[in-house]
């Protein structure tokens, strides 16, 4: 899907970045990690499944009035939660997951499938993403 580069950089001031990659052909990947817009150490190299994963933990941490804000509101957990499986399902061979802080297991978690109408019936049924639709 791609990550537009001043997102990701934005999000490095906000939250807890980190970031491991693997590229085919490649027999470790890389891991580094980013707090206040800062890499905290050089990228290590580590195991990883192929591809890109991006952990963003600790959101507006370092901003008060939007934490504040968030942990006032049980709005916005579910509206990621809906967008994220929203996602999964025009997204097939992307791996989804998201948990909330805390919580023992994730509220999506898909795995990237042969076909649109497999994601759609793992949602539905709750196999791997537990967002169910109306209509």
């Amino acid at each position: 899907m791609g990550f537009r580069g001043e997102a990701l950089a934005s999000m490095t001031y906000v939250g807890h970045v980190t970031v491991t990659i693997i590229t085919a052909g490649q027999l470790h990947g890389h891991r580094v990690s980013y707090r206040d817009g800062v890499m905290e150490h050089e990228p290590k190299a580590c195991a990883a499944v192929k591809g890109t994963q991006i952990m963003i933990e600790n959101l507006f941490y370092n901003i008060t009035a939007r934490r504040k804000t968030l942990q006032n509101s049980a709005d916005d957990y579910p509206k990621i939660i809906d967008l994220l499986s929203r996602f999964a399902i025009h997204h097939i061979n992307v791996n989804f997951s998201c948990r909330k802080h805390g919580a023992a297991r994730a509220d999506v978690h898909t795995v990237a499938t042969s076909s649109r109408l497999d994601e759609i019936k793992m949602c539905l049924w709750g196999l791997s993403c537990s967002q169910s639709y109306e209509n």
